[in-house]
């Protein structure tokens, strides 16, 4: 027991904490943290049945899991731990996909003969060859000079593979073989032809050999693809925009199958790859009008069906399609809507809207979705809820809940939320929630340590 209490005290002086200090701030008050609640606009009641939990942490060694039971007769427990170590509560990884990066950079190896290099890195090093030392010059480089097609990076982010190459010099050093014939199929069926004018404005001030600057501004119409992706066990399934940077529609004819959703599969099975990407097996699997552009790809819980939210100047549409036949089993249109962001969580899907407005599709026992409500979110203001599915929504009612910041800056959180309840009326109830570990914990050397140790918080109807 000895070691222990020498142990402990060893490590708050190690954290710079006054252990008398702590004693008092902390050990007397784990068991019996208060919140005060203030209430902002509607009745306590129509928040029966909701439970908020958050974790709040302090310096990342101490945490206090708040559990709130919200409504007509509110209670909350807070639940104490402690680490020796450092620990920090993060949610697990979740890889990216795959996308498809348009955007180049603008640079060469100026040691190396521009005859050496490729693309944009020899026109560049060539105009650096004709500006003389201590002077400027400046080019306007056509990308269709140099390329017949727009070069991309593939990018592959999935379990157990990560890797990335560039189209237009899939034969660098330091990509395998397996790795080119990926990075080569895939270039091969994304195929956009540059536009006349896509180029770069490229201006270089060379004061010495070893004092260069090169900055570049684009100029004309680009295509710089933006990709939705999610992926199964065995299949990755994406999309990638509709238009140029004008706002022009983008050349699809080359792509075979078109516009659409696209796929292939990947993994490790019986032949083995050193990518494990079967870029024999990438396709368009599901066709979609040009005038589309996809805001949102997700999957359900079995990953039996993929969930497409798509956006024209008519306005957004919800796809069901059913995976093992690509089968559409459901559409919604929303017409004149503007849709901004998706979030599936799970047995409902939240869309941000513009002008400050929600909405939620709900799952029917039959699996197909209802659009449940929309409303406008009168209580944010300036604030915002949390990221993720910090939502909850029991058929009628519409919670959320969102982080209080300090009055001085709205980038450091406190140690409480708010939260508001909606229904297709509007706004039913909208609450603030503080914890006495802001004051106790705040001294003038240690302040603002006490933040949630959770990128959102978990809320759901009982």
């Amino acid at each position: 027991m000895k070691k222990i209490t020498v142990l402990c005290i060893a490590l708050l002086l190690a954290l710079g904490v006054p252990f008398g200090f702590l004693s008092g701030a902390v050990l007397q008050e784990k068991d019996r943290i208060t919140v005060k609640e203030k209430v902002l606009f509607g009745e306590r009641s129509a928040a029966n049945g909701l439970t908020v939990e958050r974790l709040f942490g302090y310096d990342e060694h101490l945490f206090w899991r708040m559990t709130y039971q919200a409504g007509e007769k509110a209670s909350y427990d807070a639940e104490y731990s402690f680490t020796a170590s450092e620990h920090t509560e993060n949610n697990p990884y979740v890889h990216g996909g795959f996308w498809i990066d348009g955007h180049l950079s603008i640079g060469a190896d100026l040691d190396r003969p521009a005859e050496e290099q490729k693309g944009l890195a020899k026109a560049v090093k060539e105009l650096y060859d004709r500006t003389p030392i201590g002077s400027e010059g400046e080019q306007v480089i056509y990308l269709k000079d140099i390329y017949e097609y727009y070069p991309f990076e593939f990018c592959f982010d999935l379990p157990k593979i990560t890797m990335s190459g560039m189209s237009y010099d899939s034969l660098r050093p330091g990509l395998d073989e397996d790795e080119k014939r990926v990075i080569k199929a895939f270039s091969e069926f994304f195929r956009f032809p540059v536009s006349d004018s896509a180029g770069f404005h490229v201006q270089i001030e060379v004061l010495g050999k070893k004092n260069v600057s090169i900055g570049a501004t684009t100029v004309g119409e680009f295509y710089l693809p933006e990709t939705e992706s999610v992926y199964t066990d065995s299949t990755c399934y994406f999309a990638i925009s509709n238009c140029m940077n004008s706002g022009n529609p983008a050349d699809f004819s080359l792509i075979p199958g078109g516009y659409g959703i696209y796929a292939f599969g990947y993994g490790y099975g019986k032949e083995l790859t050193a990518t494990g990407v079967n870029a024999d097996s990438l396709r368009m699997v599901y066709p979609l009008d040009e005038s589309e552009r996809v805001i949102s790809l997700s999957l359900d819980e079995k990953e039996e069906n993929l969930f497409v939210f798509t956006q024209n100047e008519e306005g957004f549409c919800f796809y069901a399609i059913e995976l093992a036949a690509m089968r559409l089993t459901q559409k919604h249109r929303f017409e004149g809507e503007r849709l901004l962001s998706v979030e599936n969580c799970g047995d409902f899907f939240f869309l941000e809207l513009d002008e400050m407005r929600v909405a939620v599709l709900t799952k029917e026992e039959g699996g197909a979705f209802r659009h449940a409500l929309t409303v406008p979110l009168t209580h944010a203001k300036e604030k915002w809820f949390d990221a993720g599915c910090a939502k909850a929504f029991d058929g009628e009612r519409l919670a959320l809940v969102f982080e209080l910041y300090e009055e001085e800056s709205m980038y450091i959180p406190l140690c409480g939320f708010a939260l508001a309840v909606y229904d297709e009326t509007g706004l039913l109830f909208h609450a603030e929630y503080l914890s006495d570990l802001e004051p106790n914990l705040l001294d003038a050397s240690r302040q603002k340590n006490c933040l949630p140790a959770e990128e959102h918080a978990l809320i759901y109807w009982n």
